[in-house]
C-alpha cells in the first residue's frame, strides 16, 4: 500500500510540474509585440486569426490533391475538386483582408521603442542556427525587423499571399 501511495504522489508531482512548464512553453511562444499594448492585443488576434484561415487554405489544398490522387482509382470528382480549390482561394483571400487590416491597425499605432531596439538587436542567423531554421528565410525576416520595418514585413507577408492567390 505504502508503495502505490509513493507512486501515485510521484506521479502526481511530474504531472503538476510538466503541466507548469507546458505553460511557459506555450507562452514563449508569442513574440515581444512592437506596438502598444492595447494595439498589440489586437494585432496579436488578427495575425492569429490570419494564420489559421491560411492553413485551414492550406487543409483545403491538400483535400483538393486527395481527390486528384483517389481519381486514378475512381473518375474524378470534378465538383468536389473545384469546391475544395474555392475554399482554399477563399481563405487566403480572408487571410490577406486580415493582414491589410493588421497593416492598417499597425500604421496608425505608434511602435514602442525599446521593443524596437530588441528586434533591432536580436540575433536572427544564430537563432535560425541553433533552432534549426531555415537560414535564408530567417535572412528575409531579419532584413525587414533588424532595421525596425515591421509594418514592411506585414506588407512582405500580405504581398506574398497575394502571390500565393
Amino acid at each position: 500500500m505504502k508503495k502505490k501511495m509513493v507512486k501515485l504522489l510521484v506521479i502526481l508531482s511530474l504531472v503538476a510540474v510538466s503541466i507548469f512548464y507546458l505553460d511557459a512553453v506555450i507562452a514563449m511562444n508569442d513574440p515581444v509585440p512592437p506596438f502598444p499594448k492595447n494595439v498589440s492585443m489586437e494585432v496579436g488576434d488578427m495575425i492569429t486569426d490570419s494564420a489559421s484561415e491560411l492553413l485551414q487554405s492550406a487543409a483545403e489544398a491538400f483535400l483538393f490533391l486527395n481527390e486528384v490522387e483517389v481519381a486514378e482509382k475512381r473518375p474524378l470528382n470534378v465538383g468536389a475538386a473545384l469546391q475544395r480549390v474555392d475554399m482554399a482561394a477563399a481563405r487566403i483571400e480572408q487571410s490577406l483582408r486580415m493582414f491589410k487590416d493588421i497593416i492598417a491597425v499597425g500604421g496608425e499605432a505608434s511602435c514602442e521603442p525599446k521593443r524596437i531596439h530588441r528586434l533591432k538587436e536580436f540575433a536572427y542567423e544564430r537563432f535560425a542556427r541553433e533552432n534549426g531554421l531555415n537560414v535564408e528565410t530567417m535572412a528575409d525576416v531579419s532584413s525587414y525587423l533588424k532595421r525596425g520595418n515591421v509594418l514592411g514585413f506585414y506588407r512582405r507577408h500580405a504581398r506574398n499571399l497575394h502571390g500565393l492567390l
